[in-house]
């Protein structure tokens, strides 16, 4: 059975309530050689964020990546693993994108400059 659009729509405009970063990333290297990674905002989309209970998230879901967030957004949203999300003041990698009918679901780890 197919979920219709309309459904999901109104999924959207009833859990989908933050608003999350989609960062672009480069690398730059400077005048003695240290190669350094810098992002810079490209996008934001909305989605329903989860910082608490992801032991379970993981157990539920199999997961074995270091989770510090999960992101639930609609399917459209065009998220892959590498990429570098902000939400608050924090920003995070994406480890794992797994779709669902309804729904997609990203999870992330915090992201360091220094990788």
């Amino acid at each position: 059975m197919t979920i219709p659009s309309s459904f999901k729509t109104k999924i959207a405009d009833t859990f989908y309530d933050k608003t999350i970063s989609l960062y672009s990333t480069s690398n730059t290297v400077d005048g003695e050689g240290w190669s350094r990674k810098s992002s810079t905002l490209s996008t934001t989309f909305s989605g329903n964020v989860r910082m608490d209970n992801l032991a379970k998230l993981k157990e539920d879901n199999g997961l074995k990546e270091e989770v510090d967030l999960a992101i639930t957004c609609a399917t459209s949203v065009s998220v892959a693993i590498g990429n570098i999300l902000g939400y608050g003041s924090i920003k995070y990698e994406v480890v794992g994108v797994y779709v669902f009918d309804s729904h997609k679901l990203i999870v992330c780890r915090k992201w360091r400059l220094s990788q």
